[in-house]
């Protein structure tokens, strides 16, 4: 007997394998062998990383949802020059994970909002002895995302996003004088897939991202300007291969220098999606 296809799912899990590579010509020193190249000791050589990350999803109905992410932060600065002389910072790997509601208001706009937390897990750990400011931040947000363009093979291809965040941000003692307090940060996100010869087995696509991190204990939040590109393979009906770069600018706070930090990093990912 033919079976309908169902007209919901609850249940949608997506696995990810990810393996990070440090891609910027200038993270090194020259004739490197140097294990701690950063500030304070303990920051190491760019790594490559392999990771588990994904989300799950459980829907209500086609509107209303609960959601888990689990977001991979990795790479290393770049160098950059105060006078002539080189900085190093080193590599730094990050995990987020964030709980959150969904309300599907039609089928290009979702609002979103939920819990957040992300911490330092190298280098040096949050969680290191004897570091005293470790790097992590956590409270609530809200966002939406919407998607806007010609309908194509593949749908409208573009997509804007909006977020808000209101992070507790906890203090140095003695309290630094340039410490801006409880503050919220933001983050605004403009996405295109490029649908080419009226398909979506294979769709490269480019996004920028311009958005503030306020983590506790530092006294003011960072400004970024990231551009994302790259490619992504369906392989399967709920199998997916991306391979993309993140490439950022920072300014903000961090800009102390006249050759700000940057970091670029590659990124091979692989999805499995579990639904029912």
């Amino acid at each position: 007997m033919l079976r309908l296809p169902r007209k919901f799912e609850h249940w949608d899990i997506d696995p990810t394998l990810s393996w990070s590579f440090s891609t910027g010509s200038d993270e090194i020193p020259p004739g490197g062998g140097v294990q701690s190249i950063g500030k304070p000791a303990g920051n190491t050589l760019p790594l490559d990383l392999l990771r588990i990350t994904g989300s799950a999803r459980y829907r209500f109905n086609r509107r209303f949802g609960l959601a888990f992410q689990r977001i991979d932060h990795v790479g290393a600065d770049g160098r950059t020059y105060k006078g002539k002389t080189p900085q190093y910072s080193g590599q730094s790997e990050d995990l987020e994970e964030r709980l959150l509601a969904t309300d599907q208001l039609d089928p290009n706009t979702v609002l979103r909002a939920g819990y957040a937390r992300r911490w330092r897990t190298c280098c040096p750990a949050s969680g290191a002895i004897g570091n005293e400011n470790p790097r992590f931040h956590s409270g609530f947000f809200s966002d939406i995302a919407y998607r806007f363009g010609p309908n194509t093979v593949g749908g409208k291809p573009l997509t804007t996003s909006f977020r808000w965040e209101e992070y507790k941000h906890n203090v140095s003692i003695p309290t630094p004088s340039n410490d801006e307090g409880v503050k919220p940060t933001f983050a605004y996100t403009l996405y295109s897939n490029f649908f080419l010869l009226h398909q979506t087995k294979v769709v490269p696509y480019y996004g920028i991202e311009y958005f503030s991190t306020y983590f506790s204990y530092s006294p003011q939040m960072s400004i970024t300007w990231r551009k994302v590109y790259g490619v992504s393979f369906k392989v399967g009906p709920d199998t997916t291969w991306r391979a993309y770069v993140k490439n950022d600018q920072t300014g903000g706070a961090d800009a102390t220098l006249p050759d700000s930090k940057h970091k670029s990093t590659l990124y091979l990912d692989g999805s499995y999606r579990l639904h029912r």
